[in-house]
């Protein structure tokens, strides 16, 4: 016992004067303790203490509206020209896509004469601006105009229809011409064309090249290749330029017939719109320049007479978001039997009695809503007149109408698209 306590007493000692050889404060500590105390002497006596702290100015701005290039008015056409140098501006009044069609043709066919032209749709511009075109040198304003119904504008040019109509604005200096797009089988053939051309000159607008008339019934395309073919000379002799077309800018094609080709290679589409003709990868909005493929489920024929028949055909547009209004047709048909190309006049009252034993329940289906259609089948040359007084007729004894009233009827019927007819000559 007494041998563990003299160990404890000797190891005790032993750690004592080992700590009495170390020093308490180690050569970190001291260089941390001096770094410490020249701070504080700084800090305390050798700083400026009456100078204040600088705070970093900010700058000062101001902040106002972001400065835009000006843009064209979208009905200021004049203006457009103007900025992108173009001389020839191509309207187009279009029902189905033919006069559009031809005007854009137009408009880049203008390169090849030494111009520059731009498409306009009438509808989207301001109209009242044509007197303008004078302050641009050698311009030109051409008019691809079709007629619709019954001497009719299209829907997109109907408003400047209107302006002609209504418009009192003088016309001199503007240089234009026109194109007319119709069908001699209908009673008013071109009569669009021909209004707007007649209409032109009388507001004092000068007429570069004669009016131009194409016909759907015989060939539409070679009436209108063989007007422009002769207008863009006659153009360039007015503006003084050499009238020779240049094959510049031009796309040029050549014919190369692939026996053995890769399917999914194949084009299948409207120009710029590659694949939109393939079943399975079209994408909508759809409209006449992208097309649905729809697939026919229903095809049969209703009747067959002579040289013409009428088919029952359904069309499947399911996942197309294609809008459609359902129409009741009230079908009035005359079975015609033409011998030494006349329709016999026993033919015509026939036709007319139907019409007329009727008359009630014609006039009545029409004033129940706005979904109801007239399709009136007859020979133009023959029948058309006669069977559309009896019509005129039967809204005044049924509706009890004026003559005039009767009239703006039938025409308010016409425009609503509630009165067609489908004609031949």
């Amino acid at each position: 016992m007494e041998e563990s306590t003299e160990r404890l007493v000797d190891a005790a000692s032993a750690a004592a004067e080992e700590m009495a050889e170390e020093p308490l404060v180690g050569m970190l500590d001291l260089v941390l303790l001096s770094l410490l105390a020249g701070v504080s002497v700084y800090y305390f006596f050798l700083r400026d203490t009456n100078k204040k702290d600088e705070v970093p100015a900010l700058k000062s701005f101001t902040i106002s509206p972001t400065s835009l290039p000006m843009r064209t008015n979208d009905s200021n056409f004049v203006g457009k020209m103007k900025s992108s140098g173009r001389n020839v501006i191509v309207f187009y009044g279009s029902q189905t896509g033919t006069a559009e069609e031809f005007a854009g043709r137009l408009a880049k066919e203008a390169t090849r004469w030494g111009m520059k032209g731009m498409v306009a749709d009438p509808e989207e511009c301001d109209m009242s601006e044509l007197a303008q075109l004078t302050e641009i040198e050698n311009h030109l304003a051409v008019f691809c105009v079709a007629t619709y119904g019954e001497g009719d504008p299209t829907d997109n040019a109907q408003e400047f229809y209107e302006f002609l109509q209504n418009g009192d604005d003088q016309l001199d200096g503007l240089q234009y011409t026109v194109f007319g797009l119709g069908n001699k089988t209908y009673e008013h053939y071109n009569a669009m064309g021909k209004y707007v051309d007649k209409r032109l000159e009388e507001l004092g607008a000068t007429r570069v090249f004669e009016l131009g008339m194409g016909d759907d019934d015989a060939n539409m395309e070679d009436d209108f290749i063989t007007w422009k073919d002769a207008m863009w000379p006659k153009v360039c002799k007015s503006f003084g330029f050499e009238a020779q077309a240049q094959d510049i800018n031009m796309r040029q094609y050549k014919l190369k017939i692939h026996k053995d080709y890769e399917p999914t290679q194949l084009y299948t589409g409207e120009l710029a719109r590659l694949n939109s003709l393939k079943i399975g990868s079209q994408k909508p909005p759809f409209d006449s320049k992208n097309p649905f493929m729809a697939e026919i489920v229903v095809n049969r024929e209703l009747f067959n007479g002579g040289e013409r028949n009428c088919m029952h055909i359904e069309l499947d547009v399911e996942g197309s978001r294609i809008r459609y209004v359902v129409y009741l047709y009230i079908a009035y048909m005359a079975a015609v039997s033409l011998k030494d190309n006349k329709v016999s006049e026993e033919t015509k009252l026939n036709h007319e009695s139907c019409i007329q034993n009727s008359s009630m329940k014609f006039f009545a289906s029409f004033q129940k809503g706005a979904n109801k259609v007239l399709y009136r089948f007859r020979d133009a040359k023959k029948m058309a007149r006669d069977v559309h007084t009896v019509i005129i007729q039967i809204c005044q004894t049924e509706g009890g109408m004026t003559p005039g009233e009767a009239e703006l009827y039938v025409k308010k019927m016409i425009n609503q698209k509630r009165y067609s007819s489908d004609v031949w000559s």
